[in-house]
């Protein structure tokens, strides 16, 4: 018997494969079997073909290897690649034959053969990097480089499942192709792509594991998001888990548990004084919803436990949040607990790279690149397409874009498509998760049919819409549109969704909206929810339509209400010529004017003049037709309707809401032709309060002018008067006191009385009335004793504010020992004290000035001087003891040319003995300089305020006990 040669040895091995694997052929199935089933034929069959008819080595290596060419050249890329099955029987054949192929032909020494290239021709296996972790993939076992490999784009390379650990430390800029073919470049593969940090996520449980613990551990990193984001996420979920979504009656869809898990995960890490926080009925269903949800007793096809219906809960919870929104918006995880889940999911991040690196190296990993079909690839191996399951559905899915678009041609395979679908949640996932040029395609060709059996109505449509991205909100609006019958059908579908869904509805269906709305009611629905950026779209769908949908002015104006200027010009433009028709009241009138712009109420106003005699009958309708009306417009209606204006019936509850309404000028006119009427209506000094808060400034000053008559009728006592002020600006407080001033000092004939009325205002209320009287301050005030019980009452901002306008306040001071330290103990800050020595130094500046000439420069100097410097000091430019030397000297300066000018020596005495009052360093320094040497620091003190510094000596040393 002859010697079996080694190459027979290893064709009888190939053949002895081949009839093992023949007996284990994949049975029928879906379609990623029925592909593997024509696989395994037809490359049993082939090979078989191959070996039986070559025996010489070299020659069947020959031929083998032109056949794995070929065959990669079919299956590259797709789910029969060696990295999708690499543990299969089939791989493991052509893994053989790979390796007798490379061993049998002797390859050049700049190119030798190694069975990883004979096996996938086009792929690159040189590293380019010089790492232990990246060996060139020939020194690697073939069957370890297709478990722990992907295949990358356009099959020209491999990437290794270990580098996605180095991935997650890199910008997209950084990932760098490892085994990039530097003898064919190509910028398209020299960095790795999205779609193949994707595949490499999707290999096996580890990966899976280190993106999901990488997304939550950035996820830790960013805002937490408050509590009102969660329960509208929650909210959200319910809506789509409920029956108006994938529910059935009382039981919810299979996503409501993972909803409220999802929930519990957030608000369980909430501590307990945000918790305390929560609003109760907020709390309540919170509360409810997480009981409900962990104990199966009380959820057990809970017809008759109707609490558990997802709907009522869910109503019952956006029932309670809304009115709580700010305070919801406000609650969320404590900056201590957001960093200890950071901590936590960093470490979970840090331990599944570990995990995914040690089952690498302990050779323990295994992973399925995950890969899709070609229609060629099909085709070739007798398939029939069909979608009889799940599986095929999401095999079918994985074919290109021009692919599917003409499968989808056939009525058949679209049928099958929709059959899949048995719910609307299982639509909802589908949606989720194909890419949005499939998503288009696939809707186009069978969106209408899937909308007739999942969506039959709106509601349908909302619920399938609501976790829906924008992009994908508009392709199902775009062939499922046809749900939505009218604005009723749209506003409900609006206000459902979210800002950014909203928008894309809007523009997905703007063709239809002129259809869709017939009424200025539904189009108000419609526009409401919606926000300025989204508003243009509806608005631009409709404008053509404006006249025949509003037929009112209440609708008119409410339509305005949600415009922009811009487009409230269009809207006016197009129903200008209707408005006179569509108006028929007074009341009609001003509301259709009030979101009108100036010019656009004058062209209004011009149209309707002549009719709005005939609706102005009431004072209620007078008032309603000025309210809007521009000035000049206000006083051309006053002339049309001149006749009417005695014969109007004044009332109380709304005399002041007509005065309100005019401007100025014709307010002139109606109180002037009224005012027998209008002003006895005002009975008190309340009625006359409230009257003047409802007014502007200038439209008080026209009220007290036509009321100043009657002012004591009103105001019978100082009480009354600060009643009627209290509450004004201080610019109507002076308007009114100065108007009837005349008539107010006979209320206040004692200073007891005007310090009661002083009470009822503020301070810059009462600078107002100091500011109106004026120097006859001083016939209230006339001495010290005055001013003591005035101020009795008094707060120190009020008192500073008088004293600033106090005239000739230092004049009052005629005891400077005993009132000094008085006046001064009334003010318990440094800030009020300040004030209130600055006071007397200006008011000494007033009587200086006027002693002297005006005509005198010198002088004018002088006090030009002593000004600046007591400002300086005041603002805190100078120090104590420099006001002091710079006025001295200043004095000093001037006192040969006013010799003999006794009244101005004496009051730039009393000057220099201000200076004392100002503090205990500038005080003792000169006490001391006197006693010791008998001579004051300040020498002008000696002629002729000697005997007031005598006096002022005991005072400070008292005060200051040096």
């Amino acid at each position: 018997m002859p010697t079996i040669s080694l190459i027979s040895t290893s064709a009888q091995d190939f053949l002895q494969q081949i009839n093992h694997l023949k007996e284990s052929v994949p049975a029928e199935g879906d379609l990623s079997k029925r592909l593997l089933r024509g696989c395994y034929k037809r490359v049993l069959s082939d090979l078989e073909g191959i070996i039986t008819v070559e025996a010489e080595p070299a020659k069947l290596a020959s031929q083998l290897k032109g056949y794995l060419s070929a065959h990669w050249a079919l299956i590259k890329g797709t789910s029969l690649s060696y990295t999708a099955l690499p543990e299969d029987g089939l791989t493991g054949l052509l893994v053989d034959v790979a390796s007798f192929v490379a061993e049998t032909i002797e390859g050049s020494e700049d190119e030798p053969l190694y069975p990883l290239t004979v096996l996938m021709p086009t792929v690159a296996v040189e590293s380019l990097v010089d790492d232990k972790d990246y060996p060139s993939l020939n020194e690697l076992a073939l069957q370890e480089v297709l478990r722990t490999h992907i295949l990358g784009k356009e099959g020209s390379y491999l990437v290794p499942v270990r580098q996605l650990i180095d991935l997650q430390e890199k910008p997209k800029n950084e990932w760098y192709n490892t085994y990039y073919d530097y003898k064919t470049p190509s910028k398209e593969t020299a960095l790795l792509s999205p779609e193949d940090y994707e595949q490499l996520g999707n290999h096996s449980s580890y990966t899976k594991a280190l993106i999901e613990a990488k997304a939550q551990y950035e996820l830790s990193l960013k805002e937490q998001g408050s509590l009102l984001y969660h329960l509208r996420e929650l909210s959200s979920k319910l809506y789509f888990n409920s029956v108006l979504g994938v529910g059935i009656e009382e039981n919810a869809g299979t996503g409501t548990y993972d909803a409220i898990i999802q929930f519990n995960d957030y608000y369980s890490k909430l501590d307990e004084v945000s918790k305390e926080k929560i609003p109760p009925a907020v709390k309540q269903e919170i509360d409810l919803l997480l009981t409900l949800s962990s104990d199966s007793t009380k959820n057990i096809k809970a017809t008759s436990q109707i609490e558990t219906c997802i709907k009522i809960r869910r109503e019952s919870l956006v029932a309670a949040i809304t009115p709580q929104e700010q305070v919801l918006s406000e609650i969320g995880l404590t900056e201590e607990t957001a960093k200890t889940l950071a901590a936590e999911k960093k470490a979970q991040f840090i331990s599944c790279q570990k995990e995914l690196k040690n089952a690498i190296e302990e050779k323990k990993y295994q992973g399925i690149d995950k890969r899709g079909l070609t229609l060629e690839l099909v085709k070739t191996l007798n398939v029939d397409i069909a979608i009889s399951s799940a599986a095929d559905l999401q095999e079918i899915v994985k074919l290109s874009c021009d692919e599917l678009d003409g499968l989808f041609k056939e009525e058949a395979l679209q049928k099958q498509f929709v059959g899949q679908f048995d719910s609307l949640e299982t639509l909802v996932l589908f949606i989720h998760q194909t890419p949005i040029p499939k998503l288009k395609l696939l809707l186009d060709a069978c969106g209408k049919s899937l909308g007739n059996k999942l969506t039959p109505g709106p509601g349908d449509l909302a619920a399938l819409l609501i976790s829906l991205d924008a992009e994908r909100v508009s392709l199902v609006i775009s062939v499922m549109g046809d749900k939505i019958k009218d604005e009723y059908d749209f506003a409900n579908l609006i206000n459902i969704l979210s800002p950014e869904q909203d928008l894309a509805a809007c523009k997905a269906i703007k063709e239809k909206l002129p259809e869709i709305i017939k009424s200025a009611f539904g189009l108000r629905r419609i526009l409401e929810p919606l926000s300025l950026e989204q508003r243009p779209v509806v608005f631009e769908a409709v404008k053509e339509k404006f006249p025949e949908i509003i037929k009112t002015a209440y609708e008119f104006k409410s339509t305005l209400e949600y415009l922009s200027s811009e487009q409230r010009a269009i809207l006016f433009e197009a129903m200008k010529e209707k408005l006179p028709e569509i108006i028929k009241t007074a009341y009609e009138f001003k509301s259709t004017l009030e979101y009108l712009s100036s010019e656009q109420r004058a062209i209004l106003f011009e149209t309707m003049k002549e009719k709005l005699p005939e609706i102005i009958k009431t004072t209620g309708e007078f008032d309603s037709a000025f309210q809007f009306l521009p000035s000049e417009q206000q006083i051309v209606l006053l002339d049309i309707i001149k006749d009417k204006i005695p014969q109007l019936e004044l009332k109380k509850f709304n005399y002041k809401f007509l005065l309100q309404s005019l401007s100025p000028e014709a307010l002139v006119v109606v109180c002037e032709t009224t005012k027998d009427r209008w002003v006895g209506l005002i009975a008190d000094a309340d009625e006359f309060r409230i009257l003047l808060n409802e007014l502007s400034s200038e439209q008080c000053r026209i009220v007290c002018n036509h009321i100043k008559n009657k002012f004591r009728d009103i105001i019978q006592d100082n009480e009354d008067l600060g009643l009627v002020l209290r509450g004004l600006s201080p610019d109507k407080c002076r308007i009114v006191f100065e108007t009837v001033k005349d008539q107010t000092f006979e209320l206040f004939d004692t200073v007891t009385k005007f310090s009661r009325f002083l009470q009822y205002l503020s301070p810059e209320q009462c600078q107002s009335v100091y500011e109106v009287i004026g120097e006859e301050i001083g016939y209230l005030v006339k001495n010290i004793n005055h001013l003591f019980q005035l101020f009795a009452e008094m707060n120190e901002p009020k008192m500073v504010s008088f004293l600033a306008t106090l005239p000739h306040f230092h004049r009052l001071i005629i005891n400077v020992k005993q009132d000094f330290p008085i006046i001064d103990k009334l003010f318990e800050t440094n800030e009020c004290k300040k004030q209130f020595h600055q006071a007397y130094f200006k008011s000494l500046l007033v009587d200086i000035k006027a002693s002297g000439s005006s005509q005198d420069e010198a002088f004018d100097g002088l006090c030009k001087r002593l000004e600046d410097e007591a400002t300086a000091y005041f603002t805190g430019q100078t120090d104590i003891g420099a006001f002091k030397d710079s006025c001295q000297s200043t004095i000093e300066e001037a006192k040969a040319h006013l010799r003999g000018q006794e009244p101005v020596l004496n009051l730039l005495g009393k000057w220099m003995l201000a200076i004392f009052t100002l503090g205990a360093a500038v005080a003792y320094s000169s006490l001391n300089t006197k006693i010791q040497t008998g001579e004051w620091t300040c020498n002008f003190f000696k002629v002729p305020g000697e005997v007031d510094a005598d006096k002022l000596k005991d005072i400070v040393t008292k005060e200051f006990k040096p």
